[in-house]
């Protein structure tokens, strides 16, 4: 599915996750990114999986097939690629190869799981990003299973939504777990999830006018609890330690959603551009690649083998989008184009995945269908 404001969206976010990680006092929020992201997964895979017309095996492998042909190319290469310079740094240091001890539960998709927020990297220092695409893995296994269990209705889905993020905001609040574990990062992908489960049910979306006062409310809420992260660095005025998470997460799900309306037509317009739109066609790769490319430059910047700060940011937006641009031809197109081989069938009536939404008009009638 492509959705241009989504996709340009999708582009914004992979590049400021990136910014982040070469000027992180100057960004110091753009790491919330990373939840944007989880909120346009949660919304969009949960669109596809409620349009299938069977929860069934053969819809299942159809599904997790398509997840894989996207998401393994990209990351595998880039692990192993950004493993074997680690090698290389390291017996160039004489520090000799103890680069193994986290490497086997990133390579299964749970870095983090079984210590401190080293556990999962220490391995390889940058490939500490890949806990995110690790949260994304495992949702996409066990999110079809769920709403098969579930019988697809929307109040169930709701409610275990709700309860995931209400058990993501306790853990972090009185327990030490990492923030990179799904039952601790999974804001999300809750409020994407139940943003799609929403829109896609017309007996609970309700009209356009209510609709429009609560994301204005809700866009006000996330943002007051913020202001105290943003002045202080920390917490929430309401639920405190570690509670930003949430708020970015609910401010990110109510843009997507005033987006998908149309809410805010020149924002729209802008993220439809197609400079935008080509970045975000580009944005898993680019967030793949950027950690490692941006600690090799640093490496060879300390090494005085770079000139100054600007050549190697320069240097480093250069490879990273280039790069991305040419594994966007050589790698992922050519993945894609093996989906065909995995169709997924669809309710009566729907030709692709769709979206059933409003994306729409704001009279609150007939939504619109768009595809997925």
């Amino acid at each position: 599915m492509r959705i241009r404001p989504l996709d340009g969206l999708r582009g914004i976010a992979a590049c400021g996750v990136a910014l982040y990680h070469i000027h992180p006092q100057g960004t110091f929020w753009m790491w919330s990114f990373v939840d944007l992201f989880f909120v346009l997964s949660g919304f969009l895979i949960t669109s596809i999986l409620l349009s299938l017309e069977r929860f069934d095996l053969a819809n299942f492998r159809g599904f997790w097939m398509r997840r894989i042909l996207r998401i393994w190319p990209i990351y595998y290469l880039t692990m192993l690629g950004t493993l074997a310079v680690w090698i290389a740094f390291s017996l160039q240091k004489g520090h000799g190869v103890s680069v193994f001890s986290g490497f086997w539960e990133s390579l299964v998709f749970m870095p983090y799981l079984l210590g401190s927020p080293e556990a999962g990297v220490n391995y390889l220092y940058f490939f500490g990003h890949s806990w995110s695409l690790a949260v994304e893995e495992q949702y996409y296994l066990i999110w079809p299973l769920l709403i098969a269990a579930l019988s697809g209705r929307p109040a169930v889905l709701l409610a275990f939504n709700f309860s995931l993020l209400a058990l993501c905001v306790l853990l972090r609040q009185h327990s030490e777990l990492p923030e990179y574990l799904i039952l601790t990062r999974a804001d999300g992908i809750a409020l994407g999830s139940c943003l799609a489960v929403w829109r896609l049910s017309p007996e609970l979306y309700g009209s356009a006018r209510v609709r429009g006062w609560l994301y204005l409310g809700l866009a006000a809420l996330a943002l007051w609890q913020l202001s105290d992260y943003f002045i202080a660095g920390y917490g929430g005025v309401v639920l405190g330690r570690r509670s930003y998470i949430v708020w970015f997460a609910l401010l990110y799900a109510t843009m997507v959603a005033a987006l998908l309306e149309d809410r805010i037509p020149l924002l729209n317009r802008v993220l439809s551009t197609a400079p935008l739109v080509y970045l975000g066609s580009l944005s898993y790769a680019i967030y793949m690649f950027h950690l490692p490319i941006a600690e090799v430059l640093d490496k060879f910047h300390s090494a005085g083998m770079i000139g100054p700060k600007w050549v190697m940011e320069v240097a480093f937006w250069v490879l990273v989008i280039g790069l991305a641009a040419v594994s966007r031809i050589l790698i992922e197109d050519r993945f894609e184009g093996l989906k065909r081989h995995f169709p997924l069938k669809l309710r009566p009536g729907l030709k692709e995945p769709a979206i059933v939404a409003a994306s729409t008009n704001r009279s609150g009638t007939e939504p619109d269908r768009r595809r997925a």
